[in-house]
């Protein structure tokens, strides 16, 4: 354990919680019992069962803060300035007031006419791939027993399958709605400027956007915020997971975006929690960086809140760890004191998350990597 968290080189070391994954896929993916133990990982924290199970991880991807993004500014992109979605009158409003009275339901509204238009994409994508056969992985994924190709649309040639989706955007709907809420309670009649203000990137009013930073933000075991993170997981999984692919099977609710984050944050605007455009999204069902104030224990309890039983796509939450905490010389030492970690007095016995990945580095590591990164982007 101290050669897997300690290593230098060693990415992002990932742990599951079997107890947690077990009950999601018997009672969410009908995993037979006898099957269990032979889940695995695929990708980004998706669990998949060796060798039975074609699961199309991240077959589709979701972005909710686009989502939102378009419901505010009158169904058009803050990025490129195309008409995409609705606009205020589609969505039943007369102007940018009642449309944020009405944030929430127009938003899930909205989602649900997107989440079809993205099933549909995604199962004509299967469909295109499934030209390709695949013969070789085929006799691996009980091709031999069933003689049919592992992609085949038309007769499932595995004992389990569905199709992924991959959520975006959890921690920045959150928080955009908690200053929603906030704008008004105290200050209604600057809904019109706020809009304004998204829409320029907050250029010419760095004052609101000062303004809605302070508002309540997830992962720092606010219980508003955490209700609206809780519920927009619920709702958004139970959404997801309603839909069928291309042999009739339901898509997976995957909230372990892997580096998706980054490339879905590039193309959204400015949004109501004070994120300027183009800037990343959070990852995997963890706070926006830089928001969880009030330390790890208090982003863990706030985490430990959202219904990771109908995450059944899979979930990664990061945790960035100083090495230095750990004072033992020795690696074996190191295991055991991480073994008895806990997080401002929380133990992490008991939480009943699917999957975290620690990322143990100090400062001057996280320097370097920096620097690093950006030598790559340049060239």
């Amino acid at each position: 354990l101290g050669r897997f968290l300690f290593t230098p080189g060693c990415l992002t070391p990932s742990f599951f919680n079997d107890d947690s994954v077990f009950e999601f896929l018997k009672e969410k993916n009908h995993v037979e019992p006898q099957d269990l133990e032979d889940y695995s990982v695929a990708g980004c924290q998706e669990p998949l069962i060796m060798g039975k199970d074609n699961g199309n991880t991240t077959n589709s991807w979701l972005n909710m803060a686009k989502v939102l993004e378009l419901c505010i500014n009158d169904g058009k992109s803050e990025i490129s300035g195309k008409k995409f979605g609705k606009s205020y009158e589609e969505n039943g409003c007369k102007n940018a007031l009642e449309l944020l009275q009405n944030i929430r339901p127009i938003f899930y509204e909205n989602l649900e006419e997107y989440v079809d238009q993205m099933v549909e994409c995604a199962n004509a994508a299967s469909e295109a791939i499934s030209i390709l056969q695949v013969p070789f992985l085929s006799t691996l994924m009980d091709g031999i027993k069933t003689g049919v190709d592992t992609r085949d649309t038309k007769t499932q040639g595995t004992k389990y399958n569905g199709s992924g989706c991959l959520i975006h955007g959890l921690s920045v709907v959150a928080d955009s709605f908690a200053a929603i809420d906030t704008l008004l309670a105290e200050r209604p009649e600057d809904a019109e400027r706020m809009v304004e203000a998204l829409r320029d990137n907050f250029e010419h009013d760095p004052e609101m956007r000062q303004y809605l930073m302070k508002a309540k933000k997830y992962g720092n075991n606010i219980a508003s915020v955490d209700k609206d993170a809780a519920e927009i997981a619920g709702k958004v999984s139970d959404m997801v997971c309603s839909k069928k692919n291309y042999l009739g099977n339901a898509f997976r609710a995957d909230w372990a975006s892997p580096s998706t984050h980054l490339l879905y944050g590039y193309w959204v605007g400015a949004t109501p929690d004070g994120r300027l455009a183009r800037e990343e999204l959070g990852y995997g069902i963890d706070p926006l960086y830089g928001e969880a104030h009030q330390g790890l224990g208090f982003r863990i309890m706030s985490n430990m809140k959202l219904p990771f039983d109908k995450m059944n796509g899979g979930c990664a939450s990061h945790l960035g760890i100083n090495p230095n905490y750990f004072k033992s010389e020795t690696m074996e030492g190191k295991g055991m004191e991480s073994i008895g970690m806990d997080c401002n007095g929380m133990e992490w016995k008991g939480m009943e998350w699917n999957g975290i990945e620690p990322n143990v580095m100090d400062l001057n590591g996280m320097e370097s990597y920096r620097m690093d990164s950006k030598a790559m982007v340049s060239n």
